[in-house]
């Protein structure tokens, strides 16, 4: 029986190890295993196959790769010789095998991914692909990275060859970039606008092409959304990790550019590089240009950068306008300048009422501030301010000449409200004199936007306005808000509505006849100029419905006060008129120049001698490009200069939503210590330190700071600063080195200046003084950083905190993601 049991038993186990060796001979079974990402493949580093530090290796990451391109064949062995399936374009896959250069592969399902990425869920449902080959496959999530930096590297949608220009239908349709499936470019895949930004994942054989996408890491749940396909490129330029520069803020003497061939120097002036502002109107990306490496020797930097310049030169372009007179593209462009400068002036009449009611006024300008204050609105503001009334004995109008500081307005009328009870009122009269005064603030920008704010009360003793107060008015394109503070019953209280009202009828016929030198479609004309009641007793031009321009009038019922939250509504309402007739002009003229003003089109003269080409026209170009302004990418021969001169330079970061979020980490973290004193027993109040500068001008103060340090004779006594020296000393530590493969050893940064150490975790370079004198390890050793200056220099990294909580949320769009530019001056 004993006998019987033991066969029974081993004929099973038999069995069943006959089974499992059965089952196992399939490619996908019960014990095939999800491959983890290799740590070649982690950062995708520009150098090739490297590995990735092994702090950066993810745990549970399963191994997922994706068709390059359709047509790639999977096989049946690795062999190469039994094909088995074809692929598309980004098929996502498991990587369940490797031999050699070829992986062995299941399609990819994320409900497949069991026990944290590392087993199938069910392995047969599991869809097997076979054997692919390396070269056909995009083997890691990530774009390309830097090896120094470990940053991203960023590409640009722009021209940087001429082969675009011959078959610009291959490349551009409908205002954007053309991506492709394959690398021979045959079968289109999407758009995307040009002058984005991009992250290259992987470059073809022959280096040609490029594969794109939108993000620098990509999910294989959203691929559509993500990747972007293969470009030429002949229309993508590296532009580096984050460090730009504002190249027309380098010296002459450093800035210059050879042909491609660097056979010969181009002739080229200053004046031919576009404005940084200008090229944030074509697309934030273009604002500044890249820094592609960067070495500081001693005292001697070195870098590489360019200037993005016009594909198209439009200057011997024309349109007409609605009076049959050409506007050329020189003219367009100035013209387009002028729309961009808004001024605004405040007027306030000097009666008693007005002067009484002073504070409340400057309060409702304070609140004012917010409108005028996004620097993406695409306008530059002027602001200044004229008072009818001053202090005992002083008969002239105080004013406020143009200024762009809003602040300095605010201030000057803050400091006339807080001395109130001494001013005094000089009558109705006078109140069109201090118009007169403002109006001639606007002498030298008579072609730009000029808004006044007339507050009072009461007019003169006629019914009309002055006639040359209202031609110079219209000459100087003023446009006026006439706001009543109490509704009296005098004629004089009427006199300032009616007055107003005939400045507006009268200015309006002659701003029209003016603007009509600068409109190029006939439904931009209006032949009268009518008001609308917006709310009771607030009557405005029924811009642009009835009217050619704008104009407001705001009074209460007799014998009453006009509440002043009407001031501030009737002010955004005119500001925004006024914004959206410049913006409309402006478009129009560019779908003009763009529709029937390119048929003298031709290329730029740089392009050309910068190609070495012959002119050739442009013809099909603008038909691919109609309302866009292409650009091309010039390098510059790369730039030497002293670091004397570096403070000069305008430096800007461009960083994505992570990227930012990093920085903004590390400028907190450097600000979170305290430095405090001892405490006796009853409690001494801090004394305010002098908060460090990184202005030049610092460097009198801060000369042989270590000796002045030990010299310094402190009133109050520290509480030990070791464990806040300590802090951030690692914090040094722990950024510089953070995410990095060439990791800083411990020795050099010790040695390293403050302000080397910030450059290489910021990217940026700091000209602070104070930062360069002190190395990181001087931190820890309190005979070289004195409790008092290190209480000082914490206080210098919390006054650059509030910069960042500012412009946090205020970055700018580009192909579906957020970026922001970061200037040097928030950096510590």
């Amino acid at each position: 029986m004993k006998t019987t049991k033991r066969t029974w038993n081993g004929t099973f186990a038999l069995l069943c190890t006959g089974v499992a060796i059965v089952t196992s001979c399939a490619p996908v079974n019960r014990f095939t295993r999800i491959k983890q990402v290799p740590r070649e493949y982690i950062m995708n580093y520009c150098g090739g196959e490297i590995k990735a530090p092994s702090t950066l290796q993810l745990k549970n990451n399963p191994w997922i790769v994706f068709s390059d391109q359709p047509g790639n064949m999977s096989y049946q062995s690795a062999t190469g010789k039994n094909e088995m399936k074809e692929l598309q374009f980004m098929d996502a896959f498991l990587v369940v095998g490797k031999k050699g250069d070829w992986l062995k592969v299941v399609k990819y399902d994320p409900t497949q991914i069991k026990s944290h990425g590392r087993r199938l869920g069910d392995h047969k449902s599991a869809i097997y692909y076979g054997w692919i080959h390396k070269s056909d496959l995009l083997l890691t999530r990530s774009s390309v990275t830097d090896l120094a930096t470990g940053l991203k590297n960023k590409q640009i949608t722009v021209f940087s060859d001429t082969v675009p220009l011959k078959v610009p239908e291959k490349y551009f349709i409908n205002d954007s970039l053309l991506t492709f499936e394959n690398t021979d470019l045959s079968k289109p895949y999407t758009k995307i606008p040009i002058h984005q930004l991009v992250f290259p994942l992987k470059q073809s054989e022959d280096r040609s092409k490029t594969l794109i996408a939108k993000k620098s890491y990509i999910s294989p749940d959203s691929l559509d959304m993500e990747v972007c396909g293969w470009v030429s490129n002949a229309v993508i330029k590296n532009i580096g990790q984050q460090l730009h520069v504002d190249v027309r803020s380098l010296p002459d003497s450093t800035l210059w550019f050879k042909n491609k061939a660097e056979t010969d120097t181009l002739n080229f002036r200053r004046a031919q590089l576009t404005p940084s502002k200008e090229l944030a109107q074509i697309a934030r990306p273009l604002a500044y240009s890249p820094v592609t490496s960067y070495c500081q020797m001693d005292t001697v930097i070195r870098f590489k950068t360019g200037a993005f310049m016009p594909v198209i030169d439009k200057q011997e372009n024309f349109v007409l306008n609605v009076n049959g007179n050409r506007i050329y593209y020189n003219q367009f462009k100035e013209i387009e300048k002028d729309l961009q400068k808004i001024n605004v002036v405040f007027v306030v009449e000097g009666n008693e009422l007005a002067v009484k009611q002073f504070p409340e006024v400057v309060n409702v300008i304070q609140g004012l501030q917010p409108l005028f204050a996004d620097p993406n609105d695409g306008f530059d503001y002027k602001f200044g301010s004229v008072l009818a009334f001053n202090e005992k004995g002083n008969s002239e109008n105080p004013e406020v000449h143009l200024t762009k500081d809003y602040m300095q307005v605010l201030n000057f009328l803050s400091a006339k409200s807080n001395n109130a009870k001494q001013l005094v009122a000089t009558g109705g009269r006078r109140s069109w004199n201090t118009l007169r005064t403002a109006v001639n603030l606007f002498e030298d920008h008579k072609k730009e936007s000029n808004l006044i704010i007339l507050i009072g009360e009461t007019g003169n003793n006629s019914e009309w306005a002055d006639s040359t107060l209202v031609n110079r008015m219209a000459e100087y394109n003023c446009r006026i808000l006439g706001f009543q503070l109490f509704g009296g019953n005098p004629d004089k209280f009427n006199n300032f509505v009616l007055q107003v009202e005939n400045m507006i009828d009268n200015y309006a016929v002659k701003i029209s006849r003016q603007k009509r030198e600068i409109i190029v479609y006939a439904d931009q004309l209006r032949k009268y100029h009518e008001y609308k009641e917006v709310n009771k007793n607030v009557y405005c031009l029924d811009f642009p419905d009835r009217s050619m321009t704008q104009g407001w009038v705001v009074f209460p019922q007799k014998q009453e006060n006009l509440p002043l939250e009407g001031l501030a509504s009737s002010v955004d309402t005119l500001l925004q008129q006024v914004k959206g007739d410049n913006r409309l002009l402006t478009q129009s003229l560019y779908k003009a120049f763009n529709e029937i003003g390119n048929f003298r089109n031709r290329e730029d003269s740089t392009l050309v001698d910068y190609f070495q080409m012959q002119p050739s026209g442009i013809k099909s170009l603008p038909e691919a490009l109609r309302n866009a302004e292409p650009e091309w990418y010039l390098p510059a021969q790369p730039v030497v200069l002293h670091d004397s001169v570096s403070h000069l330079l305008e430096y800007r970061l461009l960083a994505t939503e992570a990227e930012f979020k990093r920085m903004r980490n590390f400028v907190n973290a450097l600000s979170k210590y305290e430095v405090d004193y001892k405490y006796e027993a009853q409690k001494k109040e801090k004394v305010k330190k002098r908060k460090i500068c990184d202005c030049p001008e610092d460097e009198v103060l801060l000369k042989d700071t270590r000796s002045s340090a030990a010299e310094m004779e402190d009133s109050h006594e520290y509480a030990s600063t070791k464990k806040v020296r300590a802090n951030l000393f690692a914090l040094y530590y722990t950024y510089i080195n953070n995410g990095k493969l060439c990791r800083i050893k411990y020795k050099k940064l010790k040695n390293m200046s403050m302000a080397e150490a910030q450059r290489l975790i910021t990217t940026c370079p700091t000209d602070n003084p104070f930062l360069e004198a002190f190395t990181v390890n001087d931190l820890k050793r309190k005979r070289h950083l004195a409790d008092e200056t290190l209480d000082m220099l914490v206080e210098y990294f919390k006054s650059k905190k509030s910069a960042w909580e500012e412009a946090a949320g205020k970055g700018f769009t580009s192909n579906g993601q957020t970026y922001y530019w970061i200037s040097k001056d928030m950096l510590p």
